[in-house]
């Protein structure tokens, strides 16, 4: 099982606007990882990804739903965070 999560502290006022994509990505994210949950604080938005091997974690990495959530939080977050099996995964927004 490999476990990707994202937390993402959104901008000031941009909140909805995120929630809004998160939204639109959710029914496509869930086909992929069925084992998803999705957590909304006053503090930051949390999405957490299980997959049956590291195959499925490439191809999640190499979609465009990863592509738009990458996007989404370049945009409207302040900071994110990414991690695999609990490793952060540094400079990925960049790529």
């Amino acid at each position: 099982m490999t476990r990707f999560m994202i937390s993402i502290v959104p901008r000031q006022r941009k909140r909805p606007e995120l929630i809004q994509t998160l939204d639109m990505l959710l029914g496509s994210l869930e086909k992929m990882s069925p084992k998803l949950s999705f957590s909304d604080t006053p503090r930051h938005i949390s999405l957490q990804l299980q997959f049956d091997d590291k195959g499925q974690l490439d191809s999640f990495f190499e979609s465009n739903e990863f592509a738009i959530l990458k996007g989404a939080a370049k945009a409207l977050a302040t900071h994110t965070e990414m991690s695999v099996n609990g490793t952060e995964i540094k400079n990925i927004l960049n790529k």
